[in-house]
Order: C-alpha cells, then structure tokens, then sequence
C-alpha cells in the first residue's frame, strides 16, 4: 500500500508517527505516540526507511519547532506490516 509517514514531536517531548494512504487522504490508522525516540526508530525501521535516513530526518526533527510534521519518503509498506507496528490499513 503506498502511504506517507509522518513524524512530528509535541511540546511534551514525546514523538508521533501517522500514516496516510495516498490518493485518498485518509488515515491508515491512529497516530501513535511514543515516550523514546529509540521506540520510534524502531517502529520506522520495521516500516522499511533506512537506518541513514532515520537519523537524519530525526536530525531535523529535532531542529524544527513542536507539532511540524517530518514527511518521510512516500513508499509502499505492505499492510501487514502496517498492522504489526500499529497501523490499521483502510
């Protein structure tokens, strides 16, 4: 499934990662949050981007102000994989 991913950081320091089909504008799931950036590594590492690609755009992340949104690559995730890192496909 072609999705974009998204991670942004909220004031409270923890971090977001959505999903978004493309084409359809919805979202493939809920936003899920989380308290380590090493858990968000992990989560767009099972998503298929590579580790260099991660650190930079986390690189950015931490530059840019709270709640701005990190595009990542649009790529072609299955969704089971969606699923598994917890993405509920539409």
């Amino acid at each position: 499934m072609e999705v974009r991913i998204s991670v942004n950081k909220m004031n409270s320091g923890r971090m977001q990662i959505s999903a978004r089909r493309l084409g359809l504008g919805v979202s493939t799931g809920p936003v899920v949050t989380y308290k380590q950036e090493s858990d968000v590594r992990k989560v767009l590492s099972a998503l298929g981007f590579g580790e260099r690609l991660i650190n930079d755009q986390l690189q950015v992340l931490a530059e840019i102000g709270p709640n701005e949104l990190l595009h990542f690559p649009d790529s072609n995730i299955p969704e089971d994989v969606l699923r598994a890192n917890g993405f509920i496909a539409l």
